[in-house]
């Protein structure tokens, strides 16, 4: 196990330099190269204490003690800047790292301690209270932050819905795989401090651990290289972490438009034109059937800002752009399975021609739409069709 540590760990130093010195993304990369440094370090720490290092070094004990409070913090901050669009480190992003500092300070008379009281010390570990609730926040910390990063995607994707009519192609996926693997390293934490607490099993649960970190180097690094970045439609604001996405209200609630309204600078009167226009485009032009159609390039059809465009639909329909854009889309699926002459033709095609972009977004959205597959509603309406001519 310490072979596969010590090689998952200079992989992971290895990753974080070539990330380094990526020009794409570079301030994303150099935080992900971060978060490897100090899952590396982690690692290499574990097999220092496995092999009994410590009793060579003891000067090393302990300094790797405060990462854990590293690394939630980067993997959220490394999420908001590649939805940023890349845009830099803010000043204020430091404040994540307040208790990585603190718990840094706390130690600080310990590293000036000797070697032999250093390893006393250490051995003594199982007995400091203080430590214990300190390992007991780490945990706390680690799935916090893992809460943010999860609610972060979850709240970006929603943005994209506002601003796409297809998302399959921003593809990420990518980032919610590192939030998994994030998440299954603080869980296996969890479970060591559960196990250590009721079964005494620390150095198995240690080995776990210390393996889930090593293969989440490899995949962090691995996902890292591969990611393109997020980019977003030119006359929407990159979007930034105080920026949230317009909600779904319906158009009975005749204040909260008001007061939005006056916030936007877009009167009543104005949105409701917007929305006729808006509607009569749809039917009689069908932009629709346009695979990469996006809020910009309908709200320069019709002469308004792409966020005031997204306010009138969410507002007004209650819906996002991609679901609205998606209904016609389903609808003209419909009309044409319900054409004698479609039924010929493949499912696939009549979805391409109405604007879906891929098998798997058509059956997705299809099925939310109409509570059936694809399949089944041209089934059905051949059932229908037949039964209401059973001469035929």
């Amino acid at each position: 196990m310490n072979l596969i540590n010590i090689l998952g760990a200079a992989q992971g130093l290895f990753l974080a330099a070539i990330l380094s010195f990526r020009k794409a993304n570079s301030t994303a990369n150099r935080v992900l190269a971060a978060a490897l440094v100090a899952f590396s370090l982690g690692i290499l720490s574990t097999v220092f204490y496995a092999t009994g290092g410590y009793l060579k070094f003891p000067h090393f004990i302990g300094l790797t003690f405060s990462f854990p409070f590293l690394y939630g913090p980067i993997i959220y901050l490394y999420a908001r800047i590649v939805f940023a669009g890349g845009r830099g480190f803010r000043r204020t992003y430091w404040l994540h790292f307040l208790p990585f500092f603190l718990v840094v300070l706390y130690q600080t008379p310990f590293f000036f301690e000797s070697g032999g009281d250093k390893i006393r010390f250490f051995l003594s570990l199982g007995q400091r209270f203080d430590l214990s609730i300190i390992n007991q926040l780490k945990i706390a910390h680690g799935f916090a932050y893992v809460f943010l990063t999860i609610r972060l995607i979850r709240r970006r994707v929603g943005e994209l819905k506002n601003a796409f009519s297809n998302v399959e192609r921003i593809n990420l996926s990518w980032l919610r795989n590192i939030a998994v693997i994030v998440t299954l390293v603080w869980g296996s934490a969890a479970l060591l401090h559960l196990l250590e607490a009721f079964a005494g099993l620390r150095k198995e649960i240690d080995d776990l651990i210390s393996g889930v970190t090593s293969l989440s180097i490899y995949a962090l690094g691995y996902l890292g290289l591969r990611q393109k970045g997020i980019f977003w439609p030119s006359s929407l604001a990159a979007p930034g972490p105080e920026r949230d996405v317009q909600p779904c209200v319906h158009d009975d609630r005749v204040a909260a438009e008001k007061t939005k309204y006056a916030k936007s600078g877009l009167t009543r009167e104005r949105a409701q034109e917007v929305l006729r226009s808006l509607l009569t485009l749809m039917d009689k032009e069908n932009p629709y059937a346009d695979d990469q159609l996006t809020i910009q390039d309908l709200a320069e059809a019709l002469a308004v800002s792409p966020h005031h465009l997204s306010e009138i639909i969410n507002t007004h329909l209650g819906k996002n752009f991609y679901d609205f854009v998606n209904d016609y889309r389903v609808e003209e699926v419909k009309r044409r399975l319900a054409d004698p002459r479609s039924r010929a033709v493949t499912l696939l095609a009549i979805a391409l021609d109405s604007g879906f972009n891929s098998k798997s977004s058509f059956n997705s959205v299809f099925k939310k739409n109409t509570g059936l597959t694809p399949s089944e509603y041209r089934k059905r309406l051949k059932s229908t069709s037949d039964s209401s001519n059973p001469s035929g």
